[in-house]
């Protein structure tokens, strides 16, 4: 491409030259509109809260404490820090 074809109009850019650098200017701004979109959507939007009442799911017999930091669930197998189902591991 040769972006001095939109800026100099007495340059000797072909046609095709022009309409590609136009093309990739289309596509560059419109992709920067979507991010720019994106953005301040995510930036903008009130993240909601916990609703009033809520409390963790709490099943004490699944999850039983050997004593050290690794609580196992019940059947013996470790369970993995932060990979459980439920909202805490103890």
């Amino acid at each position: 491409f040769m972006p001095n074809a939109i800026l100099s109009p007495n340059s000797t850019a072909s046609a095709a030259e022009v309409a590609g650098v136009a093309i990739a200017a289309v596509i560059f701004h419109v992709a920067m509109a979507m991010l720019l979109w994106s953005y301040f959507a995510a930036a903008l939007t009130d993240p909601g809260r916990v609703p009033h009442g809520w409390t963790p799911y709490q099943h004490s017999e699944a999850i039983s404490s050997s004593g050290d930091d690794n609580p196992t669930i019940a059947g013996g197998q470790a369970a993995e820090a932060g990979g459980g189902t439920t909202p805490h591991s103890r």
